[in-house]
């Protein structure tokens, strides 16, 4: 299992070059569009929970390295990937 510096610029590209796979060839891999792979490197665009759970078996990320991912994304954009509470209740303001 792999691991990942979720402080890099791009971790899901460092997991990518790690390899010496081409971004045509992990986007094969995965199932998605080179240009859908890009944006995930970039954190243009988060994964779905369907992509995450390719990337753990592409990649074989261990649950701390998906972890670390996930935190990656959060960090980018707060709002955007913020967990809602348990049973979608949202807090008082």
């Amino acid at each position: 299992m792999t691991s990942l510096d979720s402080r890099s610029a791009s971790p899901l590209r460092d997991l990518r070059t790690a390899r010496g796979w081409s971004e045509r060839h992990a986007a094969s891999l995965l199932g998605i569009d080179r240009r859908t792979l890009q944006r995930y490197e970039t954190g243009e665009r988060e994964p779905s929970a369907s992509v995450l759970g390719m990337l753990v078996e592409v990649y074989r990320l261990e649950a701390f390295g998906l972890r670390e991912l996930i935190e990656w994304y959060s960090r980018r954009d707060p709002l955007r990937s913020r967990v809602p509470p348990p049973c979608g209740i949202e807090p008082s303001r």
